[in-house]
């Protein structure tokens, strides 16, 4: 068997680091031992230890790219001060673990993937991100070529922005566990509609307050329930005056929650993103057979196709509040969208494809560089 530290760079439980926790078992029976490098302490060093992986942990400096970030408290001194140690922690555990591949699993854990190179152990990309067109983000895929490290990503979206050079990448989407019968909510206190995300702007947790807030006008009988936290400590006042706008719109809002069983009580999903690659509680509500209304943007058009949810125009509370307004007044069209959605996700994106899919771009990274054929 062979052994593949993953290095994740966030402290939040979010989707990316998720699915890759959620692989465990999947690729193990694929001949691959996952092993996991998280912040520490933080909640996602602690989800791992709570799920009894094997996992190992530190402090980490980098929390961001950024002047501001780097400014961030504890500040910009002590994160100087801790990179020496923490890369020697890092080392530390490759030379004890003798990894024979490292997957890094964010563009956020470039920093970590160079200690990881300098030590002689091969490294593979697993990108989750959507690059924009600022020059750090232009600048990210050529240094990843330019040094050689094999890339994976998560959609067609989030691949389109390294085309173009001398190596591809693979696309290896995200996957879910599917269940016996599809559930949802349907209780007799009216509609209930949900969102799940960080509340950033990239998930737009503010364009459906407000289309909860339109939605009102027309049906006070509709709830809505958020669920997420803040997870960039540069958007916290913004994401503070959300929530603030979620209680006066009366939305129920909760920082963390069972998800499972939040989907098992809804009626239909939101999500009205901004950007988003390939979200994974997308994948989790069409498993659920739930009617879903998200944004046309990015990765989100690859998981529902054509058919299975209602796609609107990104930024649009109006756009998302009338597709909610629709599946209430149409049950019949909630309930087929439901059904094609749960199919879909059956057909193309279960965690058994990932974890092949996974395993396969492990063998060609260790195999040696994918070029693009000329």
């Amino acid at each position: 068997m062979k052994t593949v530290l993953v290095i994740l760079h966030g402290d939040a439980k979010g989707g990316a680091s998720l699915t890759a926790l959620r692989l465990v078992d999947e690729l193990a029976a694929l001949g691959w031992r996952m092993v996991f490098w998280a912040p520490a302490p933080s909640p996602l060093y602690d989800e791992i230890k709570a799920r009894r992986l094997e996992g190992y942990g530190s402090p980490r400096p980098l929390t961001g790219y950024s002047l501001r970030a780097m400014r961030l408290d504890p500040g910009i001194r002590w994160r100087a001060r801790r990179a020496l140690p923490y890369a020697r922690e890092l080392r530390y555990l490759l030379r004890s673990l003798k990894p024979d591949l490292v997957h890094a699993n964010s563009l956020y854990t470039t920093a970590d993937a160079a200690v990881c190179r300098a030590s002689g152990v091969p490294v593979m990309f697993y990108i989750h991100e959507m690059l924009g067109s600022s020059k750090k983000a232009r600048l990210a895929p050529a240094i990843l070529h330019r040094i050689g490290y094999p890339v994976v990503t998560d959609s067609k979206a989030a691949a389109e922005p390294l085309r173009g050079r001398s190596r591809t990448a693979r696309i290896v989407h995200p996957g879910v566990r599917i269940s016996g019968a599809a559930s949802r909510g349907r209780g007799n206190d009216g509609m209930l509609v949900g969102s799940i995300g960080v509340i950033a702007p990239r998930k737009g947790a503010d364009i459906f307050v407000d289309a909860a807030r339109l939605v009102g006008e027309k049906d006070p009988g509709v709830r809505f329930q958020l669920m997420g936290a803040p997870d960039d400590p540069l958007e916290v006042e913004w994401a503070d005056r959300v929530i603030e706008e979620a209680r006066r719109a009366r939305v129920e809002y909760m920082p963390d929650a069972d998800v499972q069983a939040l989907l098992a009580e809804w009626d239909a999903f939101v999500l009205p993103a901004r950007r988003d690659p390939f979200p994974l509680v997308v994948l989790e509500a069409m498993e659920r057979g739930l009617p879903i209304v998200a944004a046309r943007v990015d990765g989100i058009p690859e998981q529902l196709g054509e058919d299975a949810g209602l796609l609107v125009s990104p930024d649009s509370p109006r756009a998302v509040a009338d597709a909610i307004l629709s599946l209430r007044d149409d049950p019949a069209m909630a309930d087929a969208k439901g059904a094609r959605a749960r199919a879909r996700v059956a057909e193309r994106f279960t965690i058994e494809q990932q974890a092949e899919g996974l395993a396969a771009a492990y063998q060609e990274a260790l195999n040696g560089p994918r070029r693009r054929p000329r």
